[in-house]
C-alpha cells in the first residue's frame, strides 16, 4: 500500500481504535503520516550529539545514519524520496530536511565554539557528504559500514586525500 491508498480506516482497524480517535491526533493524512516518520526518525537518531568534538560528533552522526539507512524503512524511505511525486511528500521532505539542517546548525555551532572550525557552512556541508555516502554504499550499494568505515569517511572529509603543499620560498632538492 502507498501514500495514496493510506486511509484512516486502515490505520484506525489496523492499531485498535475508532477512526475519530485517529481524526483526533492527526486532522490530515500527511499530518499522521509525518508523525509516524518523524517518531520512526527520532527512535533510530536519537539525541544530537555532543562528544566533545568534532570529529567524534560527526562519526556519531555517522552512527544514526547507518541506524536509519539500515531499518527497512529508511530504506523505503530513502527509496520513496527519490521516486514520488506526490506533493505532500515533498512537502514532508523538506519538513525533514529542514529538520535535520537545525540539527546540523547545532554540531556545527559547537564545533565553532570549541574553535575547531571557523565557517559553519563547511561543516554542514561535510554532514551532507558523510550521510549521502553512507546512505549511497547501505541503501544502494548494499554494503555494510562499520564504526571503522564512518571514522574513515569521516578522517577523509575532515583531512582530505592530498598531501600537504610544500612551504613556498625553497625549492626541493
Amino acid at each position: 500500500m502507498g501514500y495514496a491508498e493510506l486511509s484512516f480506516e486502515t490505520v484506525a482497524a489496523r492499531v485498535g481504535v475508532a477512526k475519530t480517535t485517529v481524526y483526533r491526533r492527526h486532522p490530515t493524512k500527511r499530518a499522521l503520516v509525518q508523525t509516524a516518520i518523524q517518531t520512526f526518525i527520532d527512535s533510530l537518531a536519537g539525541e544530537i550529539p555532543d562528544t566533545g568534538s568534532l570529529r567524534g560528533d560527526l562519526v556519531a552522526l555517522g552512527r544514526q545514519a547507518v541506524r536509519i539507512s539500515t531499518s527497512v524503512l529508511g530504506q523505503c524511505l530513502f527509496r520513496l524520496g527519490v521516486e514520488c511525486r506526490d506533493p505532500d511528500l515533498v512537502e514532508m521532505s523538506n519538513d525533514f530536511e529542514a529538520k535535520k539542517a537545525a540539527r546540523d546548525e547545532i554540531v556545527a555551532t559547537r564545533a565553532v565554539a570549541r574553535d575547531e572550525i571557523s565557517v559553519p557552512a563547511e561543516i554542514r556541508r561535510v554532514i551532507g557528504v558523510l550521510v549521502g555516502t553512507i546512505v549511497f554504499k547501505t541503501v544502494f550499494k548494499r554494503q555494510s559500514v562499520d564504526e571503522v568505515e564512518i571514522g574513515k569517511i569521516v578522517d577523509l572529509l575532515l583531512n582530505g586525500a592530498a598531501k600537504p603543499a610544500l612551504p613556498t620560498g625553497r625549492p626541493r632538492r
